[in-house]
């Protein structure tokens, strides 16, 4: 197997497997890799940079979503057909089926978020999964004929693009080992074009959240750390949004798959083509008419398929030194059957 990554970059293969990774978390020293219906949880004791296998848990279900917590020792299990089971000790609890489509990830505050458009929060007290709420928002996204976003509908909320608003466009890698991206052209000019409406579902992009794409990103809120998703893999236009206000909308020559919004100005995005890319929030919120993003990873063969930022939890009220450490520079992916560590 063959990599190219950007100027800077490493990577090392740190587990593979003899079956096709379709999810994973990473959080704390703990990690879950899952693959049918089995969830391999690993240990590390070198801040993630070798895993050993601690339990192998069989569960009822195929697994498309997991979400690992290492203060109460639980993990959370999402299926294709609104199954979310809950793990506790290496043990299977219950299976609770309250979303009535595929779950698609989980934050680190128990909600589950499915394709079906529902966010479930849950209840783990007494040793018991619990549905204790569930929200049914009417997401929606409009778009041109050439695929730029018109307008969203996000959490209740009508979310029009101003006639003004920049558009920008990748280009191709710059001599430095990043790509550049430039202004392209105004929202003007597609204003008058045929809209295509379609549903989108929202799911938690925070860096201790985890979440397995089907479909492409086409917005994210910097002020919630939250992202929308279409089924969909052609558009290739995504907005950037701070509290439910448009910033500006860019455009990828592959579509966005998954992303992940990083403390302090870290802003990660996978792309179909299964390239990794990095950006600067700041850089994205601002009036600059001309941004940067780092290339990580060059597109890949297999794709892919999902990553994650390791994060650190609070354990017993001491907090570790580097919860928030931007000297973290550690992103781990999935490629088919293996995880890799990837230092930039």
């Amino acid at each position: 197997m063959f990599f190219r990554f950007g100027e800077g970059v490493s990577v090392e293969e740190l587990v593979r497997l003899d079956q096709v990774i379709t999810c994973f978390h990473v959080l704390s020293n703990l990690c879950v890799l899952c693959t049918g219906k089995v969830a391999r949880l690993f240990i590390s004791n070198d801040y993630g940079r070798s895993w050993q296998l601690s339990k192998t848990i069989q569960v009822e279900h195929e697994i498309c979503a997991a979400s690992v917590h290492y203060v109460e020792s639980k993990i959370l299990i999402g299926g294709p057909n609104g199954e979310v089971t809950f793990i506790r000790d290496g043990r299977v609890v219950n299976t609770v089926c309250k979303h009535d489509d595929r779950v698609i990830g989980f934050d680190i505050n128990n909600h589950s978020y499915g394709l079906d458009g529902r966010r479930c929060y849950w209840s783990t007290e007494n040793d018991e999964l619990k549905l204790s709420s569930r929200l049914s928002p009417d997401n929606r996204v409009s778009f041109d004929q050439d695929g730029r976003i018109k307008s969203i509908r996000w959490d209740r909320e009508n979310i029009p693009v101003p006639a003004d608003a920049p558009v920008h466009r990748e280009r191709h890698p710059i001599a430095n080992g990043g790509t550049e991206i430039v202004q392209d052209e105004r929202t003007s000019s597609a204003i008058k074009s045929q809209t295509v409406e379609q549903s989108a579902f929202e799911y938690d992009c925070g860096s201790s959240s985890s979440s397995t794409i089907p479909g492409t990103k086409v917005a994210v809120d910097f002020g919630n750390s939250k992202c929308l998703m279409i089924r969909e893999k052609s558009p290739r236009y995504f907005g950037i949004l701070r509290d439910s206000r448009w910033i500006r909308q860019l455009s990828f020559d592959s579509p966005v798959k998954q992303a992940i919004v990083d403390y302090p100005d870290n802003f990660f995005t996978l792309h179909h083509d299964g390239s990794i890319k990095l950006m600067s929030k700041n850089e994205l919120l601002s009036s600059s008419e001309n941004l940067k993003i780092r290339t990580l990873l060059m597109p890949t063969d297999p794709p892919t398929t999902a990553i994650c930022k390791r994060y650190m939890e609070e354990i017993y009220e001491v907090k570790y030194e580097g919860i928030y450490d931007d000297d973290d520079k550690t992103l781990y992916y999935i490629q088919n059957n293996a995880l890799f560590r990837l230092d930039y």
